[in-house]
């Protein structure tokens, strides 16, 4: 994968990403990193082509996200939201369909055979005929990853896919990207489990009040540059710690 930002800018009522520029290139999978309320879920949506920045490109793979490409280019993503996102009134199968029946317009028979794999891959097969208040959180979130693979994409995006769980249905939900890895995907990533990011990243993204601090490859979590890098591992590793 190769990602390009230049001269990036998002504005709400004030500024939330000031002027990035990065390039990277042959690297699978992106994590960013930071203190919330640094600008990186906005990063996340800005790349997922959700919003769009007040100035600044970016381009993923050469692609330009813009306006009069955002279409195609979400056809061949996936996005993992912080929640899973299910629509409460259908089942975990139904949710899954919906893309691949409404979205793709995708033959009956065809749609069914891949989501009854996605189903088993995902071991929800069980929960299949299950509305998602029902299931665990895990396995809702399990059925929301499986919805992003659905339509077969290139690139995943997943924002804290396990900031609304518990330390135990974290494992699972982890456990569960980590195996997506081997499929060939690309991923870029939002996360605060830093034993996570060390062992799924190829690459970080160290952002601060809206501005990228310090970047490199996975390598850069064991030898911070940056004195607040230090700081924010330090930190985020104390608290994982008391966590557990």
């Amino acid at each position: 994968m190769k990602l390009q930002l230049e001269k990036l800018i998002k504005n709400y009522d004030k500024t939330i990403l000031n002027d990035l520029n990065l390039t990277i290139d042959n690297v699978q999978a992106v994590g960013i990193i930071g203190a919330s309320g640094c600008g990186k879920s906005t990063l996340l949506r800005l790349l997922a082509g959700m919003e769009f920045p007040e100035t600044g490109k970016i381009r993923i793979n050469e692609v330009p996200i813009n306006l009069k490409t955002v279409k195609s280019y979400q056809e061949n993503i996936g996005y993992v939201f912080q929640k899973h996102n299910l629509f409460p009134h259908l089942t975990i199968r139904e949710n899954l369909l919906l893309i691949l029946e409404k979205v793709k317009k995708m033959d009956k028979n065809q749609s069914e055979k891949r989501i009854d794999g996605l189903l088993t891959q995902f071991q929800l097969n069980d929960q299949a005929d299950q509305k998602p208040n029902v299931v665990s959180g895990g396995q809702a979130q399990r059925a929301s990853i499986a919805r992003a693979l659905s339509n077969n994409p290139s690139l995943i995006l997943l924002d804290e896919p396990t900031a609304a769980l518990d330390p135990i249905l974290t494992g699972e939900v982890l456990s569960s990207i980590h195996n997506l890895k081997n499929l060939g995907k690309d991923f870029i990533f939002v996360t605060h489990e830093i034993s996570f990011l060390r062992n799924f990243a190829d690459y970080v993204i160290f952002m601060d009040e809206g501005q990228i601090i310090e970047h490199g490859d996975i390598t850069h979590i064991d030898n911070p540059i940056t004195e607040k890098l230090k700081q924010f591992l330090a930190f985020e590793t104390k608290n994982q710690f008391i966590g557990e």
